[in-house]
């Protein structure tokens, strides 16, 4: 194996040609992106459907899908636990 890492099998090219020593750092930070704009998309939606929620007394599953999954998903989990994100 250390063969391999001294000719460089194990890192990912980036666009200019580099090569990336942490690949999965890499990819979950652009996953970290993704998912905080999920929770901020997921508030500005949830800011515009309250009316409606309020409405057909859906507040609460309403919140829990648009603002509390996406942001518990950013913040609060461990990297890599997929398990938070499985529906229950």
């Amino acid at each position: 194996m250390g063969d391999a890492c001294r000719r460089g099998l194990g890192r990912r090219a980036r666009p200019g040609g580099r090569t990336g020593r942490f690949p999965a750092v890499e990819s979950s930070r652009s996953g970290l992106q993704a998912r905080f704009v999920a929770t901020v998309v997921g508030s500005a939606v949830f800011v515009l459907a309250w009316p409606w929620a309020a409405a057909s007394h859906n507040v609460k599953k309403t919140a829990d899908t648009l603002v509390v999954k996406p942001a518990n998903a950013t913040f609060s989990r461990p990297l890599g636990d997929m398990t938070a994100l499985r529906d229950e």
